[in-house]
């Protein structure tokens, strides 16, 4: 195994109205962010365009990475590693449940690794 240091300050904002913070939040941070969405009502329930609109209006830049099962394969892993990389993504944000987040702290430690 590859030695590595590992440090992931996570903040996580959660209830009932919150959503409304993500831009702003974010705003103060990162100008590229990764949205990975499991799979589920997201977008046809409107969340996944709130999301978004709330980033954007923020000046952020977004990406996908859409339909991310609940027991995240490797190759989701692989996939989410080379948008960030290929766009120079600054942090990943999980919409939906455990596993995509379990997924994204993956992605977000590979990504930022020196190699």
């Amino acid at each position: 195994m590859e030695k590595f240091n590992f440090y992931s300050p996570t903040r996580v904002i959660f209830g009932n109205g919150v959503r409304h913070q993500i831009g702003n939040e974010l705003g103060k941070r990162y100008k590229k962010v990764l949205l990975a969405v499991a799979k589920g009502p997201f977008r046809e329930n409107g969340l996944y365009d709130e999301i978004r609109q709330f980033m954007e209006k923020s000046g952020i830049e977004v990406f996908d990475m859409a339909d991310i099962d609940s027991n995240p394969l490797l190759s989701s892993v692989r996939e989410g590693l080379k948008i960030c990389k290929e766009n120079s993504i600054e942090c990943v944000v999980a919409l939906g449940a455990c596993p995509r987040i379990a997924n994204n702290q993956c992605i977000n430690s590979k990504t930022h690794r020196n190699n």
